[in-house]
């Protein structure tokens, strides 16, 4: 697949995710988008000073829509970014306005041959508002949905439990947002389950409910204290652009159309999918609990009710 990258959107992210592609030797072409076109020059200038040592050929310029052809990704990161005390729902109105003036553009690019990553935030919504309304193979637009949160959560667990973060195998399910949750019955320290770590349910259920608080509030804590999020998503979205320029099939948790996994239909929310070389191939369903079932029905349902007013945009 070629390793060619289009990023619409040049601001925080879009800069962070084409950084992390650079430094990650994951495309060699790199092609900014932004209404701005100074600032897509900019960015991509930066990029290319940062990546002169970095022993892999990359290119970073500005271009436009015309250059998605043969472009292997192309990242949705437009939009106003979150500001201090909103959430991600937050930047729903904004976010369509945007989405309806990059949506006509987008669908006359040749983005056949491209797999689309969504960033743009509320994330699962937008993600559904582009997969509705372009003419796409099934799985060739996901968002990044909760890969962000899991790395979160990995590092709150690492640290509840005085480990590294690549020893813990689980993840972060449902909307990018509130209304997440951790499926800790899924969930491994090393080799152990997590609620085998503790000697009673009550010690186990006091630390999932703290666990997942802090790694919900994770972002915001972020935001309230520099103004922004960048780094963690940039990287996260490089991760799965390589899984999907090298066709690895690994299993991330990422926003997908569901068509009747976990009981639920018709929008792309987090979960565990299969992400190769046409995007996401098949989604993992996980033996969740009945509360797990419920907490992921609930969520859904926040999703569902702002993909309804989308469509009304």
């Amino acid at each position: 697949m070629e390793r060619k990258i289009v990023i619409i959107g040049a601001g925080h992210v879009g800069s962070h995710v084409a950084l992390s592609l650079a430094y990650g030797n994951i495309a060699n072409e790199i092609v900014f988008i932004d209404i701005i076109e100074e600032k897509a020059r900019a960015q991509a200038q930066e990029v290319m000073d940062a990546a002169a040592f970095a022993g892999w050929p990359v290119t970073a310029r500005a271009g436009g829509y015309k250059d998605c052809a043969g472009a292997g990704v192309v990242f949705l990161c437009f939009g106003k970014p979150r500001e201090p005390g909103m959430t991600r729902l937050d930047t729903f109105g904004s976010s369509i306005e945007a989405s309806l003036e990059v949506l006509p553009l987008l669908a006359r690019a040749d983005t056949q041959s491209s797999v689309i990553i969504s960033i743009t935030n509320p994330a699962d919504v937008v993600a559904s508002f582009f997969v509705q309304r372009l003419s796409l193979e099934k799985g060739q637009l996901f968002s990044t949905g909760t890969l962000l949160d899991t790395a979160r959560m990995k590092q709150v667990v690492a640290g509840y439990f005085d480990v590294s973060a690549s020893s813990i195998d689980g993840l972060v399910m449902g909307e990018h947002g509130d209304s997440q949750f951790v499926p800790f019955s899924s969930l491994m320290v090393g080799s152990k389950p997590f609620t085998a770590m503790f000697s009673n349910n009550s010690d186990a259920a006091y630390a999932a409910s703290q666990i997942e608080m802090e790694t919900a509030q994770r972002g915001t804590a972020i935001m309230e204290g520099k103004g922004s999020t960048e780094f963690g998503i940039g990287y996260v979205a490089a991760m799965a652009a390589k899984a999907v320029l090298d066709g690895a099939k690994r299993v991330l948790p990422v926003s997908t159309l569901l068509e009747g996994e976990y009981g639920q239909d018709g929008f792309l929310i987090g979960v565990p999918a299969i992400i190769g070389a046409s995007g996401v191939q098949k989604v993992v369903e996980l033996p969740l609990n009945d509360g797990e079932l419920a907490r992921f029905a609930m969520s859904c349902a926040v999703v569902k009710s702002y993909n309804e007013m989308a469509g009304g945009m």
